[in-house]
Order: structure tokens, then C-alpha cells, then sequence
């Protein structure tokens, strides 16, 4: 049975390989690593035809140091 894909820990993986070539400090990366701020929310759309649909939307932030945009 073949492995799956975990999108999240895959990101981490890129996120560990960056931060080497980068030479970043591991401080700096821990702080980068996880978000400051996590939403979710859920939005209604009328669509052409009529129907309802609802959507899923995220934002997450990791910093706030060039403010809250």
C-alpha cells in the first residue's frame, strides 16, 4: 500500500530544507515555523444558476512586524 501525502508535514520539510540554505538562525526559524494568528470562515456565494454554495476560506499570519496587512 503506497504512502500518502501529508501536505502539511511536506511543508515542513521545504520549509526545514530553506531554512538550511538560508542559514537562518533556529530561533528565527521556530518563529517563522508556526503562525501567530489562524482564521477560518466559512462564506455563502449566490451563484448564477441560483444556488447557494458555501465556501472555505483561511488566513493565517505568521508575523505582524510590517503591520497588520
Amino acid at each position: 500500500m503506497s504512502e500518502q501525502i501529508n501536505a502539511f508535514e511536506m511543508a515542513q520539510k521545504q520549509f526545514d530544507h530553506v531554512a538550511e540554505l538560508l542559514n537562518l538562525d533556529p530561533q528565527i526559524a521556530e518563529v517563522l515555523r508556526w503562525p501567530a494568528r489562524e482564521y477560518s470562515f466559512r462564506i455563502p456565494v449566490r451563484m448564477d444558476d441560483g444556488t447557494l454554495r458555501v465556501f472555505q476560506g483561511y488566513r493565517v499570519q505568521h508575523n505582524d512586524a510590517r503591520g497588520p496587512n
